[in-house]
């Protein structure tokens, strides 16, 4: 499957991503090691809620399980996709 590349993605820009744990999460500039920007994104673990990251898939295995298909296109925020899904 074709995925976008790093240097096609903007920062703060929402995608629909085929990850391990995501569909849709926030290209972000992270502080985790050498690795500097991730996909953010809203997780439930253990009926715990919190945020988590994926690492784009060029970062490599075991680190890259992200591949981002295309830009989202919904009309809602990130802040506010965070405050529903917080709330729920």
């Amino acid at each position: 499957m074709e995925y976008l590349s790093k240097e096609d993605l903007i920062l703060g820009q929402l995608y629909e991503v085929e990850g391990r744990n995501l569909g849709i999460g926030l290209w972000s500039e992270v502080k985790s090691g050498w690795r500097k920007y991730a996909f953010v994104y809203l997780r439930t673990k253990f009926n715990q809620k919190y945020i988590d990251t994926e690492y784009h898939w060029d970062e490599g295995t075991p680190f890259g399980t992200a591949k981002p298909i295309k830009k989202y296109e919904g009309e809602i925020t990130w802040r506010e996709a965070a405050d529903h899904y917080l709330q729920s």
